[in-house]
């Protein structure tokens, strides 16, 4: 069934002189592709407001200001070419001949001394775009280098990738929590809330109304949380721990499913025995968590199922964040949830089993020494191994680096190790919007579009929708994916990519052409979607070969992963306390980073006065953790950590479990607003602390102590804490 809405203003709307036109678009600030109304005079961008569509639309912070974003003075308009020494802002204008000439130049210069393996490349945050992601990705391996980075390297890829591909050989995409139909929900580590598309908030209201139980389980106390049957604090770094627990407790009850355990699963004994050491009373010490609240959760999952869950990356950032989820879907499989009706479906099938890329010793790929699956189930190279290359040549030396729409230096840790690594490049180039800390050290720098001066299409969770240009790109600015094609053909390769959003369009969807052309013709067009069926490991459906079973080396769900234990690992969804990282010694307290918030996206947006003003960044504290230690709101604090320390303005809260504090994320760039420019909390996380099978940094268990600093107060801050706790609801156990 179509959208009948007609796309032709869409099409067209770009608007002629004095006229205002409004038309239906997609939001261009940021990946979420929120459904939004554009109004458009003289070829400029007004306003935007959102769309009424229940599933799509939506306006954050950013979006509303999305005018005054757009055509900030401060936008990339033109091509840019070194003129001083790095770490200075000294640059000329340059047309796109030269600048393409000099980044061709320069790649082809470091190819014929080191090889085309030094030069590597890294799309950020600020590329995840569908057309992007889907044909861009590995732009330089036609040149010949293995190193095309990406976020994942950081994000995604463990609770996506990792950890359901080593568990039943699907991935997290094709895997939908069915909130229609299940009598528990589980949100762990993550907040639909804040995601920018309510589609699924709307989903979880709606369960709950019905009767479903909700239960959150993270550190801090959502506004969801707050609505919830139960909230669990969990400690930071803790939820595989907890899970374990629960494990152990639904195998001791005798709840858990045994037909599916017994016909469909490998490694069950091995399960039970190791979760038995995860005792309700010692886990409730580790995690910070009554006894009875996880007793409680057993049995609520096992009166109430189906269970389904919902999680992300709240439980990737740990020192075992991707044997955390493989232990959420092993619970999940325990409790008889996977592939049914209210538990976790499936909804795109067949699959093969999980296909492996083979490292080539001769072209190894950056990080895939030190974290081999990583490579193996995404074919990329991994960002970790980059500064070892650059500064010591291991494995090998890399002399340059293509950075688009990414901040390395403010989204990983290690800042200074950053430095010096931009400092020893021979060429960098750096594709944004804006200029960004990085600029400093990039030696051309080309302007990109905001996602409304660009063509391509966005892809939902049934349904796909055209991007269609909303205005003419602001001065000489080009799209990513058009600036992409450019440099494929100055080095000699264009045809391996799409060179117009057009085209992407018709490799996307060209197989089918009445689909095309419905698109369009149609605002959005349903994803044409298998039959939707349940249990299909029962039936052959799951599985390319048409065999029964799961699409694992086994052909079962594997509680000890086949794929796991052949790359090193222990095959089990182990836990490791995060405490054994960095120097815990006195230190009481723990840090968890990152929660999102609506009015930036990750290190975007924080060099914006209209989104920042009011919007300063804050260490959240709770009310008796801040008590023992003098600490009021709007106090100025120093958080420590084993390699560091900064300051923030403390906002005391009753919700934040005890012995937790949360510090945002994306601060410390030199163009940011007001104290943002000094709140690098990556800069105290200590770089060695890693989950050792995605590489991901341990963002979200740090231990730490904070103390009151002599400096001066935030009066407002402390008016708005001491607002919040007067309204303060109590906590459902």
């Amino acid at each position: 069934m179509y959208l009948k809405v007609k796309a032709m203003c869409a099409l067209q709307c770009v608007s002629p002189d004095n006229v205002i036109q409004e038309s239906p678009a997609i939001c261009g600030l940021c990946p979420e592709g929120c459904w939004v109304r554009a109004a458009v005079s003289g070829g400029k961008l007004i306003s935007v407001k959102s769309d009424t569509n229940p599933m799509y639309g939506n306006l954050c912070e950013r979006g509303r200001l999305a005018p005054q974003i757009v055509y900030s003075p401060e936008r990339l308009k033109t091509p840019l070419i070194r003129t001083g020494p790095k770490g200075t802002a000294a640059f000329r204008r340059a047309t796109w001949d030269e600048a393409l000439g000099k980044i061709a130049e320069n790649l082809n210069d470091i190819k014929e001394i080191h090889g085309a393996r030094a030069v590597a490349s890294y799309m950020g945050a600020g590329t995840l775009e569908d057309s992007l992601t889907d044909f861009y990705g590995k732009i330089l391996a036609p040149f010949g280098s293995p190193n095309d980075m990406d976020c994942g390297s950081i994000c995604y890829v463990s609770s996506r990738v990792l950890a359901p591909i080593t568990t039943f050989g699907v991935h997290g995409s094709h895997i939908s929590p069915d909130f229609e139909n299940a009598g528990v929900i589980i949100v762990w580590g993550t907040n639909p809330l804040k995601d920018g598309l309510p589609d699924k908030k709307r989903r979880i209201r709606s369960a709950q109304a019905r009767g479903a139980r909700l239960v959150v389980i993270d550190p801090r106390r959502s506004s969801l949380a707050k609505s919830a049957d139960m909230w669990l604090p969990v400690r930071p770094g803790t939820d595989g721990a907890l899970a374990l627990a629960l494990i152990n407790v639904i195998i001791a009850m005798n709840c858990y499913d045994k037909e599916f355990v017994s016909k469909w699963t490998v490694g069950f004994e091995a399960l039970r025995k190791y979760a038995t050491g995860f005792s309700p009373r010692m886990v409730s010490s580790i995690c910070g968590i009554d006894e009875s609240a996880i007793t409680g959760l057993a049995n609520m999952m096992s009166k109430h199922a189906p269970v389904t869950v919902d999680f992300y990356s709240g439980v990737e950032y740990a020192p075992s964040g991707t044997q955390t989820g493989r232990a959420i879907y092993s619970l999940m499989a325990l409790l008889g949830s996977m592939d049914v009706n209210g538990g976790l479906v499936i909804n795109e099938y067949p699959h093969h089993a999980p296909r492996e890329n083979i490292l080539d010793p001769e072209n190894l790929p950056l990080g895939a020494r030190e974290h081999p699956l990583f490579y193996a189930l995404t074919g990329k190279a991994h960002i970790s191994g980059f500064g070892k290359a650059v500064l010591h040549d291991d494995p090998y030396s890399v002399r340059g680096l293509l950075l688009f729409g990414g901040s390395p230096i403010l989204s990983h840790t290690d800042p200074g190790m950053w430095r010096r690594v931009y400092e020893k490049l021979d060429f960098m180039l750096l594709v944004d919007r804006f200029m960004t800390t990085e600029s400093r050290w990039a030696d051309v720098i080309l302007p990109a579009t905001t996602y409304y001066e660009m063509n391509s299409y966005q892809v939902y969770r049934k349904q796909v929708r055209l991007r269609h240009k909303v205005i003419e790109p602001v001065g000489e600015a080009r799209s990513d994916s058009v600036i992409l094609a450019a440099i494929a053909e100055k080095l000699g390769y264009g045809d391996t990519v799409p060179r117009t959003g057009r085209e992407c369009r018709e490799r996307a969807f060209g197989a089918d052409s009445e689909h095309l052309a419905s698109l369009y013709e149609n605002l959005a067009v349903d994803l044409k979607l298998p039959q939707q069926r349940t249990r299909k490991y029962e039936s052959g459906y799951l599985r390319t070969d048409g065999k029964a079973g799961f699409p694992t080396p086994s052909g079962k769900f594997e509680f000890e992963s086949t794929l796991l234990r052949r790359y090193g690992y222990d095959p089990l969804p182990v836990y490791d306390n995060p405490n054994q990282f960095g120097d815990g010694d006195g230190m009481q307290l723990v840090l968890t980073t990152g929660a999102r918030s609506k009015t930036r996206f990750n290190s975007q947006y924080l060099d914006r006065p209209e989104l920042m003003v009011g919007n300063e960044p804050v260490l959240e504290i709770n009310t008796y953790d801040a008590a023992r230690r003098g600490i009021e709101c709007g106090n100025i604090v120093i958080i420590t950590t084993g390699c560091g320390e900064i300051s923030l303005t403390a906002k005391v809260t009753p919700d934040i479990c005890e012995g937790t504090v949360h510090a945002p994320s994306g601060g410390g760039g030199t163009n940011q607003i007001g104290s943002w420019s000094e709140a690098h909390i990556n800069s105290v996380i200590p770089p060695e602390s890693k989950d050792p099978i995605s590489g991901y940094p341990v963002f979200k268990a740090v231990p730490c102590e904070v103390r009151s600093s002599e400096k001066a107060w935030n009066a407002a801050l402390e008016l708005e804490c001491e607002s919040e706790q007067s309204s303060a609801t109590s906590v459902l156990i």
